[in-house]
């Protein structure tokens, strides 16, 4: 059988009974795990974006992280530079909003230290 999410992969057949989640011994499944979380469909999907517990924006990339969510900040500031950033790479928000993620708000920072010393300098400024 397919995956109901329209993807058009194979699904596993299941080893075992589980009353919970529907599953008979022996019958295929109706998704590959995971799939009808993330389908359009689904009473879950939020639109691929959302702002997380400290503000900052996430957006839905997949195959670009291993959970398929990644900050629209690096997005932005890899889409400007034409690569991939660094692991050590700190992208900064001049006005200090974290939803902000306009190319003249952010600034590349080459590692945490010289993003703190941005931070300071603001401090020091106002």
């Amino acid at each position: 059988m397919l995956c109901k999410c329209g993807c058009n992969k194979a699904t596993k057949i299941n080893d075992r009974n589980d009353v919970s989640k529907g599953w008979k011994k022996g019958e295929s499944r109706d998704y590959i795990r995971g799939h009808n979380v993330r389908d359009k469909i689904s009473h879950n999907w939020k639109g691929g974006r959302y702002v997380d517990k400290d503000g900052y924006v996430c957006v839905w990339s997949p195959g670009y992280r291993k959970n398929h969510y990644v900050y629209e900040q690096l997005i932005v500031a890899e889409s400007v530079m034409g690569k991939r950033l660094p692991k050590k790479v700190v992208v900064h928000h001049v006005d200090e909003d974290r939803a902000n993620n306009r190319n003249d708000n952010l600034v590349v920072c080459e590692d945490l230290k010289y993003h703190f010393l941005l931070h300071t300098r603001m401090r020091a400024t106002a």
